[in-house]
């Protein structure tokens, strides 16, 4: 009901993947009235953080991730009322969901949130045999100038590194990566070597050894990626 009244207009940009995973991305210039959203999607204590930040664009993006985590939920029949779930995150930073109609209780998926400006960006996993990642990107020149800080000699990706879209790619597939494996930014992503082994698809690999794979797409003028780790 919540999603068909609110959420239906917004979530409408759903993709599937392997390993039974589906990734959404809610555009949050649509997403007009926060407070409302904030009373319908979020747990009491969801709101109690979401009313301490003071940061309007922070504010928005992290009620945006939330919500289109919620509304993943809703329209993929894991969840009727929002509020009585929570989005917490684990000894190691990443998301978690839980249950609070009786007592905290961990859903079995695994989850993964991510926003960049206009957008917010939530991704399940239903299979339980994988770590879940996902990153978006704006295509910009900008992250040309920091390709030293996370490119590595092995980097292959089949997009030409003159193209606006290489250095947001790859930086996107490998902070989907670090999510995947909760090292968030210490994972050190010039560490990572990723290698694209046929069109969308790359095997991204650690002192030679592969750590996770990953696929990547386009959204508008954003690179997406989405990885898997092994539990």
């Amino acid at each position: 009901m919540i999603l068909s009244n609110y959420g239906k207009e917004l979530l409408k940009d759903v993709f599937s993947f392997r390993h039974q995973t589906t990734l959404a991305i809610l555009d949050l210039n649509r997403a007009n009235d926060l407070d409302q959203s904030a009373q319908i999607f979020l747990s009491k204590q969801e709101n109690e953080h979401y009313n301490l930040l003071k940061n309007k664009a922070r504010k928005k993006e992290w009620l945006g991730a939330r919500v289109c985590l919620k509304m993943l939920l809703i329209k993929e029949g894991i969840v009727r009322n929002p509020n009585e779930y929570e989005i917490a995150k684990d000894h190691r930073g990443r998301p978690q969901i839980l249950s609070l109609r009786d007592s905290p209780l961990l859903v079995s998926l695994d989850c993964s949130l991510s926003h960049k400006g206009e957008y917010a960006l939530a991704a399940i996993a239903r299979s339980g045999k994988k770590k879940l990642g996902a990153d978006i990107e704006k295509l910009s020149p900008k992250l040309q100038k920091l390709a030293a800080r996370f490119a590595h000699k092995e980097d292959r990706l089949m997009i030409d590194q003159d193209n606006a879209a290489y250095f947001p790619t790859l930086w996107a597939v490998k902070e989907a990566v670090s999510k995947a494996q909760g090292k968030g930014l210490g994972i050190g992503f010039s560490r990572l070597a990723c290698r694209e082994t046929k069109k969308n698809f790359c095997r991204v690999s650690e002192r030679g050894k592969v750590i996770a794979e990953a696929e990547y797409f386009f959204y508008r003028d954003h690179a997406v990626a989405i990885a898997w780790a092994e539990k």
